[in-house]
């Protein structure tokens, strides 16, 4: 599984996703049954078309971490992954056409409808509006959208609260920014980014062709 990490990074890296130090992704898994009460996510500012098993950072679900290079999206990723019952991962990246459709005003949610090859297998919510990368309310934006809105939040970067609406929605996209995926595995989440990637891609054809 950490393997797969690195191998959906270097192939966002291939598509032009990401550049060099940019994207992470998180796991928290399950064995037999029992999810683990750790954590797996990439490191801070390191080359992510070369990351191994090795360079993974595990950290306590529950502990914030201390001065560990852990990702600047900790917190968004600890948020998602807080009421986890079986294996789940976040994949988080800057997919070029999904983040310009949504720059050019293109409500991806509706627009997502209109696409069974993307609404038989991937679930769009909510897009989060424009927040500093890295803040505590990105990380909020993209957990409550990805649950349907819930008006339950985390008071503060120490607490986890554990009443969250269950995950109700499998990608979100974030105005000027990226998008977050959520998975059973990391090549399960990416794949939801890239049935996005390619109707977005479409769609900003499609208007190009009719100006």
């Amino acid at each position: 599984m950490l393997t797969a990490v690195g191998e959906v990074l270097r192939e966002c890296y291939r598509r032009g996703w990401i550049t060099t130090r940019d994207g992470n992704v998180s796991l928290r898994m399950s064995l037999e049954g029992q999810i683990s009460s750790f954590m797996h996510i990439t490191p801070k500012g390191v080359r992510k078309n070369t990351i191994h098993p090795e360079h993974i950072i595990k950290l306590n679900i529950d502990a914030l971490p201390a001065n560990f290079p852990v990702s600047t999206e900790f917190h968004m990723h600890r948020y998602i992954l807080s009421d986890a019952k079986t294996t789940r991962c976040v994949v988080h990246v800057h997919p070029t056409y999904t983040v310009a459709a949504m720059y050019a005003g293109i409500d991806i949610v509706e627009a997502s409808k209109s696409f069974p090859e993307l609404k038989r297998y991937t679930r769009v919510g909510p897009t989060v509006p424009v927040c500093e990368a890295g803040s505590i309310q990105l990380a909020e934006f993209t957990n409550k959208n990805l649950r349907r809105g819930s008006n339950v939040h985390p008071q503060s970067s120490n607490q986890i609260m554990e009443s969250w609406q269950e995950i109700a929605y499998d990608i979100v996209g974030q105005e000027n920014h990226g998008v977050c995926s959520v998975g059973k595995d990391p090549w399960d989440a990416f794949e939801h980014v890239e049935r996005l990637e390619h109707i977005c891609k479409i769609l900003l054809q499609a208007n190009a062709g009719t100006k």
